[in-house]
């Protein structure tokens, strides 16, 4: 096979080969440029709205804590009113929040709001390996993560920073 110089091109070919060669390029520049800065886009807008739906989850505790210090409820009374509130907040219809300790090696449940028999349960099943990856804080990158077990990776989160993001598969 003969490699010819563009010079060397008929007419024909030289016009057929700049519609060619830019759809290339704009499909490449799609592909590899605009895909992941908007896919980045949703990612951030998303972890946006769970940030805001934890904000006003951990203002129930601080109104909890507030209360158990001035003498208006027990200690058990608010950590059931806080649990209660938890329980009913959902974001994007059918997203929810759960609260666990931060024991270890794996921590356990305290309250999961649709699936109530892993209340009380050591969260050490290896069905719950579905971390892929970990952000501390709120900026910055994001750590891979080899499914990992997704609860422990939240602990570490909280740990390390005291606050951030863990990305998980789920089967829903």
């Amino acid at each position: 096979m003969k490699i010819y110089r563009y010079r060397d091109w008929s007419i024909r070919t030289k016009i057929m080969a700049i519609p060619l060669i830019s759809l290339i390029l704009i499909i490449a520049g799609t592909e590899f440029i605009v895909v992941p800065k908007i896919s980045e886009w949703f990612l951030e807008q998303e972890m946006q709205k769970v940030r805001n739906v934890v904000e006003v989850a951990f203002q129930q505790f601080e109104e909890a804590e507030s209360a158990v210090s001035r003498g208006d409820l027990s200690t058990i009374e608010a950590q059931k009113h806080v649990q209660s509130a938890i329980k009913q907040m959902r974001y994007n219809e059918t997203e929810y929040l759960w609260i666990n300790d931060l024991g270890k090696p794996f921590p356990k449940m305290i309250m999961h709001p649709t699936v109530s028999e892993l209340n009380g349960v050591i969260l050490d099943d290896p069905k719950f390996n579905k971390a892929t990856s970990m952000r501390y804080g709120l900026n910055g990158q994001f750590h891979k993560l080899d499914n990992k077990n997704l609860f422990i990776a939240a602990n570490e989160v909280a740990e390390h920073a005291g606050q951030g993001y863990v990305i998980y598969e789920w089967p829903k």
